[in-house]
């Protein structure tokens, strides 16, 4: 409600100092980072990707984190996620596993570098926007959500990599930098394959407004990223596309299924 509030008076007339806006989305940073994950352990199941690969030197698209017992970061992970292989790309399994091998035993720094990420990511898509739109009500919508710093960053989610991503390739399309877009946007699905979806938004703006050529170009650059990026890690198609059975608990899905869906449907798997 704040950050309406904030965000209504701002765009009527410029109100909240530079200063003010940087010193309250850098002090949310540090909290987020400084306080360890409250609502989810999803970053730990990143740390134990990255293990699988740097450590084990395992395929964590074949083997389950549950294969590697011994190892102490095991236990960080959501009982229910332990048994499950990577549903990420090749691009964000590596950057797990680079901050596998910086961390090596220490949970607090593979904590530290994964929210530190997030941040990072969050802040650069501040920048972004305050750069597009030079309005300060339009970063103080985003810099002031809860749920971007609790979840997003605290939580560790790579979300925040992705949204970034996303946003980078909807202002380079902006510029006519087509080959660019689809790059940006390959890189993000092989973070998340979900980033897939802005393809449907943007490939079309850019057929609409810049032309054929240029919505090619996006479709073809993000392809061949995506499937460059599928070569290099052949195992991680097959886990991503069967990710549909998995089910966060999280997910609307689960509350409209428990509040909307019939008892007896449910228990017959109507």
């Amino acid at each position: 409600a704040g950050a309406l509030w904030v965000a209504r008076l701002e765009r009527r007339d410029a109100l909240v100092p530079d200063w003010l806006i940087v010193s309250a989305i850098v002090l949310l940073a540090v909290v987020a980072v400084a306080t360890p994950p409250k609502g989810s352990n999803d970053l730990w199941s990143y740390v134990m990707y990255g293990r699988v690969l740097s450590v084990h030197h395992a395929n964590p698209w074949v083997q389950a984190p549950s294969r590697f017992a011994s190892d102490p970061f095991l236990a960080r992970v959501s009982l229910g996620w332990r048994s499950t292989r990577s549903v990420y790309g090749p691009v964000f399994v590596s950057f797990a596993a680079v901050v596998a091998m910086v961390a090596r035993s220490s949970a607090l720094v593979a904590r530290l570098c994964i929210q530190g990420a997030m941040a990072g990511a969050v802040v650069g898509a501040l920048l972004l926007i305050k750069r597009a739109t030079r309005s300060n009500a339009a970063v103080l919508w985003l810099g002031l959500q809860p749920v971007v710093w609790m979840s997003g960053v605290n939580g560790g989610h790579n979300d925040s990599l992705v949204g970034l991503a996303v946003l980078g390739a909807a202002m380079l399309a902006h510029r006519r930098r087509a080959t660019t877009v689809g790059i940006v946007l390959g890189l993000a699905a092989l973070t998340k394959l979900t980033a897939l979806l802005a393809l449907v938004g943007i490939a079309p703006w850019m057929l609409t407004v810049h032309g054929r050529t240029e919505a090619r170009r996006v479709v073809v650059a993000c392809g061949a990223v995506v499937v460059a990026g599928i070569a290099l890690a052949p195992a991680s198609i097959g886990v991503l596309l069967s990710s549909n059975h998995n089910v966060s608990r999280a997910s609307t899905w689960n509350l409209l299924n428990t509040y909307l869906v019939p008892v007896h449907v449910r228990a017959h798997g109507g």
